[in-house]
């Protein structure tokens, strides 16, 4: 499934497709471009997102909450590098603890008990994105990584920004209600704001990468 949007703040461009992002039992992809309909009669097909020239490299951001969601996404990322050859840039976001402690009302630790929850959760993180790297340097995948503190809706945005990315493919949780208040939607707001096209994947009874064996 596909879903243009150019970034509109208003409530039905905007809203529409966030509602589809978050509900939609299958992925969807999330087509940046401007309100000119020239240029989306262009979109074709998914190698019109991309410049797919020889001598142009491309990259994709996967963000990463170790989820099965994100495990999910993580195989249509793959997939695409394989058929255009392209970078990945594996980011992971450990989300700050004092905005945790907001949000959920729940009392921030000392210093030294933060201290040992950063260095506990990075050494964790560490372990689980090499286990990504080495999945994709297996299939022949250039693959970087990447591991920030902050907020992970800001961050990706950022590191999309600066690397810039051809594309991102995400993981939703595809959350409701209070806890969606709670955690928010890092997939929506991503999408909201990206510079680019946007993949957003949720895991589902019906596994979609299982058709055609091309994703594996």
């Amino acid at each position: 499934m596909s879903a243009f949007t150019d970034g509109t703040y208003g409530s039905l461009i905007g809203s529409t497709t966030e509602r589809v992002v978050r509900l939609s039992p299958c992925p969807v992809l999330t087509i940046r471009t401007d309100p000119e309909s020239k240029y989306r009669e262009e979109i074709k097909e998914m190698k019109d997102l991309m410049d797919t020239r020889p001598e142009v490299s491309r990259k994709i951001l996967l963000p990463t909450d170790f989820s099965e969601h994100s495990t999910l996404a993580k195989k249509y990322a793959f997939s695409l590098a394989m058929e255009y050859k392209a970078e990945i840039l594996a980011l992971h976001v450990i989300e700050n603890i004092a905005e945790l402690s907001f949000l959920t009302g729940i009392e921030m630790p000392g210093y030294n008990a933060a201290l040992i929850y950063y260095n506990d959760l990075l050494k964790l993180s560490q372990k689980r994105i090499k286990e990504i790297c080495d999945d994709a340097s297996s299939k022949g995948i250039n693959i970087k990584e990447q591991i920030i503190c902050g907020n992970p809706r800001h961050e990706i945005l950022n590191v999309a920004k600066s690397e810039s990315v051809d594309m991102i493919v995400i993981g939703t949780h595809g959350r409701r209600g209070f806890s969606r208040f709670i955690h928010g939607s890092v997939a929506e707001a991503v999408v909201r704001h990206s510079p680019c096209s946007v993949l957003s994947v949720k895991y589902s009874e019906y596994n979609f990468t299982e058709v055609g064996g091309d994703i594996k």
